[in-house]
This record gives structure tokens, C-alpha cells and sequence, in this order.
């Protein structure tokens, strides 16, 4: 019979039932979690082989959080006690020693490469809207470097601890920590000599989880209010039209709920852990939130998908568009569609205009849905175009002045020709 390893028992559940409940939650909301972020995968990897030039730096960046997100969601929280080793007595424990370092090694792939997605994603949206980017612009200059970067800083911070034999049991999961837990002279050590790991590198790395999140607090914080500022003062600019206008708002919007699902499923649930009470009914929220921001994400980026369906079906809730739009509920309306379109060349939607609209509190329809596209191929989904009309390269302002040059000749051309026939 093997010898139960030093660990605390319910230390962070608070009992035998409260350990139960915690687990079962933790696997569901992980499972929402792959769930949506494996949808953001699909859909982005569906318009790529469609189109690839409908793919903007917005999407590529959000099918990078995805992945990071599925590691974190679905190694740590859906897998959770069934990697770490069985020796602990915990309830599901099935694993071992080489488990429990696999479940540390992605646990210290995905946490950093999420947060690290998010402030991509925070940057991106300042330089679009703050400094005037396009996205062209920010695919050329800035894209590629950031992806490699995130790639390499997670692959370092996850092998490290491998060589300190420092990935071991805590809390349900395998993340840097000494053992047993009390040992060592680091923050929750007592001084007694540890069996397994190094209580120095661990304690590096909860300061590194700290000041990330902090960092990352404050940064998207930060940037949220900039945009919204900046947003605000382009609303009474006229000369940048209606058009560039809209998508400042929308960008913002996105933004804001982003970083609201930042602040959910990051900011909260580690303040429950750290401060509150193990076993407390607050623990429960930060099990429901924590594992659960790649379903909020979906929900954030497929909800142009959803406004459109809704003008294309007018009198649909919200809740039923959502529904349809990732089951695929509606195909019947689909195919009818096509085949009205392939008998008498037009679109069904033709019929759908603004008198055809049931009245006002009958739907969810929203006043933004003018924001965006009604193309049949255009989902609505990314930034493609904004701030194109001011930089149509997207590079630089010689080649954009080149463009318009070009531009001024054709139709310096055309009207010769003109002038030309009627003479």
C-alpha cells in the first residue's frame, strides 16, 4: 500500500461535500469554456478557408486566446484531480507523479498565454483607435512579433519548473508549489525540509501571477478609458463620417465587454481565493467564473453574427439568436432562402425592410444593429476596414499618398476621355 503523500486535506474546499461540489463545478464551467473557445476556433478557421483576406488581426488575435484558453481551461479545471497523483486522497485523483508535472507544464502554457492575449487585445484596440492604425498597419509592424513572443515566454515559464522537480499537488491541481506546502522559507513555509520542488521558484512564480494580473488590471483598465474617451470626442468630429464613427463605437463596445469578461472571470475569482474563506459561498463564484472565460468570450464574438440574424428575421430574441446561430438551428430558412435567390435571382431578405419590423418591445432588435454590415458574405465579425479611408495601405503615409496620386490620375484619365468623345 503506498504511503499518502503530505498534503492538507480540503484545504481550499473547506470539506469531504464542499470538495465534491467544487470539482463537479469546475469541470462544467471548464467544459463551457472549451466549448466556446474551440466555437471561436471553428468559426475563424471556417472564414479562412472561404476567404483568408476576410481574416483581420482582431480574429487572429482572438483564435490565439482561444487556444491558450482551451489549455487552460480544459488541463487544470476539466481534467482538475483526476491528473494529480492518487496518493493524495482527493476525491477523483487518479494520476501520478508524471500526470501531475503534464497538468503543471499546460497550467503554465495556458494561464500566461490568456492574460498575456488579453492585453494583445487591449493593445490592438488602442493603436486602432487612439493612435489611428489600421489594421494592416498593426498586422505588419506589430502581429507576428507579439504571437512568437507569447509563444516563447510560455514555453520558457512552463519548462522551468520541470528541472526543479517544482510541479506538485495544491488546491485539487498541479501548479509550482513545494511539498509539502509548509515547507521551505517561502511565503507558507515554516522552515522544515521539503520532500519535493524548490519553495524559491515557487514563490517566484505566484509573484509572477500577481503582478501579471495586476499588470494586466490596470493596463486594460486603463486603455478602456482612453478608448471611450477617445470615442466620445469622434462622435462630434463630422469630418470623419458616419461610417468611421459607428465603427469607433462598436470597437468600444466590443472592448468594454472584453474587458467586463476580463474583470468576471480573472479579477474577482482570485480576490475570492486570496481573501476569502475556504469553503465560503464566495468560493463557489470563483469556481463558477474562473475556468469559464472562453464561453463569455464566444458569446462577445460571435454577437455580430447574432444582431444580423435578427435583422434577417425580424421579431427573434436575442436569447434565439444565440441559439440558432451556434446550433445551427434555421437551416430549413437557409435553404429555402437559396433556393428563392437561385429561381428568381433575388434575396429573400429583400422583404425584410424597416416597415416589415413588429413594434418597438416585441424583440431585442437594438438601435446599433446599423453598425454592422448586411453583406451576405460579411458576418460582421472584425475591423477589416476602419481607419482605411484615411490610410488605404495601411502602412505608411507615402503609400497612401501614392494611392490617392494613382487615384487622381485615373480619373484625370477618365474625364480627358470625356472631354475627348464630346468634342
Amino acid at each position: 500500500m503506498s504511503t499518502p503523500l503530505p498534503v492538507v486535506p480540503y484545504q481550499c474546499t473547506g470539506g469531504p461535500n464542499q470538495e465534491v461540489m467544487a470539482t463537479i463545478i469546475r469541470k462544467t464551467s471548464a467544459s463551457l469554456s472549451v466549448f466556446g473557445s474551440a466555437y471561436v476556433l471553428i468559426t475563424i478557421w471556417k472564414k479562412w478557408r472561404h476567404k483568408r483576406s476576410s481574416i483581420d488581426p482582431y480574429q487572429r488575435i482572438m483564435a490565439g486566446m482561444s487556444i491558450y484558453d482551451i489549455i487552460w481551461s480544459f488541463f487544470p479545471w476539466f481534467m482538475g484531480s483526476w491528473l494529480t497523483p492518487e496518493d493524495t486522497g482527493w476525491w477523483g485523483a487518479r494520476g501520478n507523479t508524471e500526470t501531475c508535472s503534464l497538468q503543471g507544464y499546460f497550467f503554465w502554457i495556458g494561464q500566461p498565454g490568456a492574460i498575456a492575449y488579453q492585453i494583445f487585445l487591449a493593445l490592438h484596440t488602442m493603436l486602432l483607435v487612439i493612435y489611428g492604425w489600421t489594421p494592416r498597419k498593426f498586422h505588419a509592424k506589430i502581429e507576428k512579433k507579439m504571437h512568437l513572443a507569447i509563444f516563447l515566454s510560455c514555453i520558457i515559464l512552463a519548462t522551468i519548473p520541470l528541472f526543479y522537480q517544482t510541479y506538485n499537488p495544491e488546491c485539487g491541481v498541479c501548479l509550482p508549489a513545494p511539498m509539502p506546502i509548509w515547507c521551505g522559507d517561502w511565503i507558507w513555509g515554516d522552515g522544515s525540509e521539503c520532500i519535493r520542488g524548490s519553495p524559491a521558484l515557487a514563490e517566484v512564480y505566484w509573484l509572477i501571477v500577481i503582478v501579471s494580473i495586476c499588470g494586466m488590471t490596470l493596463f486594460c483598465s486603463v486603455v478602456m478609458l482612453l478608448v471611450y474617451r477617445t470615442v466620445q470626442r469622434q462622435m462630434s468630429q463630422r469630418s470623419l463620417g458616419p461610417d468611421h464613427r459607428r465603427e469607433s463605437k462598436r470597437i468600444r463596445r466590443t472592448m468594454l465587454l472584453y474587458t467586463s469578461t476580463f474583470y468576471l472571470c480573472w479579477v474577482m475569482p482570485i480576490n475570492i481565493i486570496i481573501f476569502a474563506e475556504p469553503g465560503s459561498t464566495a468560493h463557489v463564484f470563483a469556481y463558477i467564473f474562473l475556468p469559464l472565460q472562453g464561453f463569455f468570450n464566444m458569446l462577445v464574438f460571435i454577437a455580430p453574427k447574432c444582431v444580423k440574424y435578427q435583422r434577417e428575421h425580424p421579431g427573434t430574441w436575442l436569447l434565439t439568436a444565440y441559439w440558432c446561430v451556434i446550433f445551427g438551428i434555421g437551416w430549413k430558412e437557409r435553404v429555402i432562402s437559396m433556393s428563392r435567390r437561385l429561381t428568381f435571382g433575388t434575396s429573400s431578405r429583400n422583404t425584410n425592410t424597416a416597415a416589415n419590423l413588429p413594434p418597438s418591445g416585441r424583440t431585442l432588435v437594438t438601435e446599433h444593429m446599423t453598425e454592422y454590415p448586411d453583406d451576405e458574405d460579411d458576418d460582421g465579425i472584425g475591423f477589416h476596414h476602419y481607419n482605411e479611408r484615411n490610410n488605404p495601405d495601411g502602412l505608411n503615409d507615402d503609400a497612401a499618398s501614392s494611392e490617392r496620386k494613382e487615384g487622381v490620375n485615373a480619373n484625370t484619365s477618365e474625364m480627358d476621355e470625356v472631354v475627348e468623345t464630346r468634342l
